[in-house]
């Protein structure tokens, strides 16, 4: 009988430790899910504003060679009217 109550304490250590792992478990896969969403989030945004930055980079690429463009045209003219 005491081998039985051995056995019996063992194994209710043993249960006891097994639920402790899997309430930190679950409570882990909670922190994780949180941490993945607030990750994904601040991947959209980061997204968001390389697009933004992106089409400003082309816009001003556009605009840059509309500049030169008339710079050179205005050159240009300014030479002939100098010969």
């Amino acid at each position: 009988m005491a081998d039985t109550g051995d056995w019996q304490a063992r194994l209710a250590a043993a249960e006891a430790r097994a639920a402790a792992a899997e309430a930190e478990l679950a409570e882990f896969q909670e922190s994780s899910r949180e941490l993945e969403q607030e990750l994904e989030a601040e991947l959209a945004k980061a997204e968001a504003r390389v697009k933004e930055l992106s089409d400003q980079n082309a816009r001003l690429q556009r605009d840059l060679y509309t500049l030169q463009a008339r710079r050179l045209t205005a050159a240009a003219t300014a030479t002939k009217r100098v010969r």
